[in-house]
């Protein structure tokens, strides 16, 4: 039977070989510690890169963003073994996050970009280090892409966020003459024997930076396609080279997202229109355009949830696109579900946030009554009883009738008016909804007396009459 050792009888060479093997442990452990604080990494911040790594953006606004952040800090460790492997992995397995959005992608978004609110010693020393980088791996396609991110990031802190002519002579000259870097290491990249998806994505970053032809620029779109089809940034990209304040027409960015979409056609083609189309959206400003299909969108919103998993970074970005076309249903409805996990890359502040959700808590459940008013008017008015009370509205009323109409903007379509009627015959209450409503004529309506309806309440649509070929 085993007994507890006696230490009075352990020989003291034993004592003395233990105790040098623990000193042993204890030094080689203090020595990683030191190498690892040389390196910049201590053992919390290892931790905290892996978590961001692994990060969900089904449980995490801010997975994407953390998975950058932790791709930029392995960059500041100089740590291009491992960045070489990771991006060796994220792209031949195609690694997306739930919602479909690829890993490549975010890897080569915080590969390229310095730490914060960068000044110019913040970019040169960056600049060193992705230096250093392509020098100790000079057949990577990885180091020189990431390099090529970083002059484009670069160019555009030349040039600045305003518009053209506030632009200074010194800073047009260094946004060209970094953009030409970038097409230089592009173009020794395209010689490697490892090809990546964001070479083509880069590329259409020239183009939009020097301002190709159409051609040339719709002709990269199909090359990037054709290798790699599922790649839907490129989609993007040229969705935003044809915007009006780039190289595009009006309405050329909307047509090209249907076109695209209906090219694809089924699920993954409405999941597309959702991807192009919330881009374009949060590109925009303040102008909307009105061929946006916000069907379409929730419609490749639900698909991509149901195909590629659920993800917050979609969620909040489908509530965005509904806020910003005005849609305070769908932007209450998704809010909701957002609940705390706002995305600070969608949104911007916070401030912002909350200010939709207040408009969209308060003005959702309004705008929901007016669609039931509306599908009940509709409905009505598909009937022999409906068309008739409306008929006899305007011939009791004719002026009335007409005058919500011609004090409306002629630029816009006309305003969708319905009326409330009630067991008398008296119309009682009077909506209207859209961007053109002369609201002072409404009150007119209310109270005048037509046919006592079979059923209440009867709504009804007003509608405009035709105007005479003889008075256009």
């Amino acid at each position: 039977m085993p007994t507890l050792l006696d230490v009075r009888k352990v020989p003291f060479a034993l004592f003395t070989v233990a105790f040098l093997l623990l000193s042993s442990v204890v030094m080689w452990g203090r020595d990683m510690s030191v190498q690892a604080q040389r390196r910049g990494l201590s053992s919390a911040a290892s931790a905290e890169v892996e978590m961001g790594l692994q990060a969900d953006d089904s449980t995490d606004a801010r997975a994407v963003h953390e998975f950058s952040s932790s791709v930029r800090a392995l960059v500041y460790e100089k740590n291009f073994n491992r960045l070489e492997r990771l991006a060796d992995s994220i792209r031949s397995s195609k690694a997306k996050f739930s919602g479909g959005m690829w890993k490549l992608h975010a890897f080569y978004d915080g590969a390229g970009m310095p730490q914060g609110h960068a000044t110019e010693e913040d970019w040169k020393a960056l600049e060193k280090i992705l230096n250093n980088w392509t020098t100790a791996k000079p057949q990577s396609i990885t180091a020189q892409l990431v390099l090529a991110n970083f002059y484009i990031n670069y160019a555009w802190d030349a040039r600045g966020e305003g518009y053209s002519d506030s632009v200074s002579d010194s800073g047009w000259k260094l946004f060209a003459r970094r953009t030409a870097k970038v097409q230089t290491i592009l173009e020794k990249a395209r010689k490697l024997p490892v090809k990546c998806p964001e070479w083509f994505r880069l590329m259409q970053e020239v183009a939009q930076l020097q301002g190709w032809d159409k051609i040339r620029a719709k002709s990269l779109l199909e090359s990037a396609l054709a290798f790699e089809p599922d790649y839907y940034y490129y989609y993007r990209m040229y969705a935003l080279f044809v915007m009006p304040q780039w190289n595009g027409e009006p309405e050329e960015s909307e047509r090209f997202a249907k076109e695209s979409a209906d090219r694809v056609g089924g699920p993954q083609g409405d999941i597309l229109y959702f991807r192009i189309v919330c881009f374009l959206i949060s590109r925009s400003g303040n102008v909307i355009s009105q061929s946006i299909s916000a069907e379409r969108i929730a419609k490749g919103y639900a698909e991509s949830e149901k195909l590629d998993g659920f993800s917050l970074t979609n969620l909040n970005m489908f509530a965005f696109a509904a806020a910003r076309m005005g849609d305070a249903i769908q932007a209450n409805d998704q809010i909701k579900r957002i609940g705390d996990s706002w995305s600070e890359d969608t949104w911007g502040s916070r401030e912002s946030f909350e200010s939709a959700r207040r408009w969209a808590s308060a003005a959702g459940p309004s705008m929901a009554q007016g669609n039931e008013i509306a599908s009940l008017a509709d409905a009505n008015m598909k009937t022999p009883e409906g068309m008739r009370l409306e008929a006899e509205f305007k011939e009791r009323y004719p002026a009335i009738a007409q005058d919500c109409f011609a004090s409306s903007d002629p630029a816009l379509a006309p305003p969708d008016i319905f009326m409330e009627i009630g067991k008398d015959g008296v119309i009682g209450k009077v909506r209207a909804r859209g961007m053109n409503v002369a609201i002072p004529c409404l009150p007119n309506l209310s109270k005048k007396v037509v046919s006592a309806p079979s059923k209440v309440p009867f709504w009804i649509r007003l509608t405009r009459d035709p105007v005479p070929l003889t008075a256009q």
